[in-house]
């Protein structure tokens, strides 16, 4: 399943609302050192 980057055009344009999916997440995650 595919996830959708933006509920509609107008939350993009009143709060500059995108998702970021969330292998990017994981990603941004993994460069994070553990405590």
């Amino acid at each position: 399943m595919t996830e959708k980057l933006i509920k509609s055009k107008q939350r993009v344009s009143d709060f500059g609302e995108v998702f970021t999916p969330a292998h990017i997440v994981k990603d941004m995650c993994d460069l994070v050192p553990a405590e």
